[in-house]
């Protein structure tokens, strides 16, 4: 309870909750309820720490634009870079997110494109930035085990201009189908 308190009056003042009970605190009351398994929001388990933190300054200056920035940009209003970066390596130290089963004709054109990308339309591989297998790379997020659904509403946000902080990841979701699209990101909910 003291630290739902330190929690509540440090949201109400501006400053920093960054010590570790508070931050664990925190996570688990405002955070875990949408970012956990199957909620059809990113599972933040082993994601890595620095792109939780730009996502979260992202949030703060109003830089995403998707239905869900305005509730998020809600969620980190207030709250220090110390915090937002206890949080992030918070969750970078949590459990990943479990893989779930797929089409295996599907899955493997997700692999080919995934490893090799599709030279013919000049889409580079997705393991250049987000790692062999998917893990993330600092400032490219962890994909794998991520639901299917919202790894797919991510490029829709790319190509739509919902999030438009990556040039890169707007080029490669315009130039993707919505059937290579799919086989990406399933195979990537499977990893």
């Amino acid at each position: 309870m003291k630290s739902l308190a330190l929690i509540l009056s440090a949201m109400l003042l501006n400053v920093s909750v960054a010590s570790a009970d508070a931050i664990s605190d925190l996570a688990e009351s405002k955070c875990t309820k949408c970012h956990a398994a199957d909620s059809g929001f990113p599972n933040l388990g082993a994601q890595t720490s620095e792109y939780i933190f730009q996502s979260l300054k992202d949030y703060q200056s109003a830089a995403r634009h998707s239905d869900n920035a305005v509730m998020m940009a809600k969620k980190a209003k207030g709250f220090d870079d110390a915090t937002l970066k206890g949080l992030a390596d918070y969750f970078s130290k949590q459990p990943a997110a479990a893989p779930a089963d797929g089409d295996a004709a599907v899955i493997a054109q997700g692999k080919d494109i995934y490893e090799n990308g599709i030279q013919a339309k000049g889409v580079l591989a997705c393991n250049n930035c987000h790692g062999r297998d998917g893990e993330g790379n600092k400032m490219s997020p962890r994909l794998a085990s991520q639901l299917q659904t919202f790894l797919a509403s991510q490029f829709v946000a790319y190509k739509d201009g919902s999030i438009d902080n990556q040039a890169e990841m707007k080029d490669i979701a315009s130039k993707l189908s919505d059937d290579e699209v799919t086989a990406v990101t399933t195979y990537l909910q499977s990893k």
